[in-house]
């Protein structure tokens, strides 16, 4: 008689246990769905950053970079205007210190892949490149410098170049992320006349009709989100409006797809 209460009594603490794995199984799977949301809003947040970041270099190379950072902090969540920025919605204080300290680390690091001029003293005249690496000498500071035409072939070099000889060449403006100056192309879906979704909800400046441009490097604008196009030099745009920093057009005419690593884009009225 005794042993049927101990039985029955480990039945019952069986039935807990498996109840036990069934709740276990619940929480893991909800755990899981967590998870995957929290990776999913991680990668929009990292976009934003490297985004952000963009912007800080472009304009950098402006020789406008107090005003990018004021702005940044003006338009964040907590910021005097806050402004969102289409599907990353509004940037937090925190993230743009984030871009602004990974800016930091670029130019000490030298600028890497900024567009710049470099001149020669043999040649005596400016010869355009890019900066490719840095190094430190007895001597100081030196940049690897390179040329690489659109076809991504290298058709200069130089391994010592001393900084003093070096400035950014402040006529690649839209290298870095498009910019109205530049003349970029910004638009929802390369055949579709959309307004891209960070674009101000104000009243758009319309554009001469049937203004053609042509892209002289190539762009990948998949790295910056969905509402940016991929360019290839010879592609043309008609271009049809501007709203505060931000154009809208449409491809008319793509070229043959070149093999392309530059991270900006720049084109010119045709």
């Amino acid at each position: 008689a005794n042993g049927v209460p101990n039985g029955a009594s480990g039945i019952s603490n069986g039935a807990a246990d498996a109840a036990g794995e069934g709740h276990g199984a619940e929480d893991g799977a909800e755990e899981d769905d967590a998870g995957e949301a929290s990776g999913s809003a991680g990668t929009v947040r990292r976009e934003l950053v490297a985004l952000l970041l963009a912007f800080l270099k472009e304009y950098y190379l402006r020789d406008e970079e107090n005003a990018i950072k004021a702005m940044l902090r003006d338009t964040c969540a907590t910021g005097l205007h806050p402004r969102p920025l289409g599907k990353w919605g509004l940037m937090s204080l925190g993230e743009v210190g984030e871009a602004i300290a990974a800016f930091e680390v670029w130019k000490d690091g030298g600028c890497l892949y900024m567009p710049i001029l470099y001149y020669s003293p043999s040649y005596q005249e400016e010869i355009p490149g890019f900066i490719t690496a840095k190094r430190s000498t007895a001597g100081g500071s030196k940049y690897t410098l390179e040329n690489i035409n659109p076809q991504g072939e290298q058709s200069w070099k130089r391994s010592d170049a001393d900084p003093n000889n070096v400035r950014p060449d402040r006529s690649k403006v839209g290298w870095w992320a498009p910019s109205a100056d530049a003349e970029a192309v910004n638009v929802e879906h390369p055949e579709q006349e959309v307004q891209p979704a960070a674009a101000s909800s104000s009243t758009p400046t319309p554009v001469a009709p049937g203004r053609i441009q042509t892209a002289t490097f190539a762009f990948d604008g998949s790295s910056y989100g969905p509402d940016y196009l991929v360019l290839n030099p010879g592609d043309e745009i008609n271009w049809l409006e501007e709203d505060q920093g931000w154009s809208r057009g449409k491809v008319v005419q793509r070229q043959v797809v070149l093999p392309h690593d530059r991270p900006g884009a720049l084109v010119d009225v045709g």
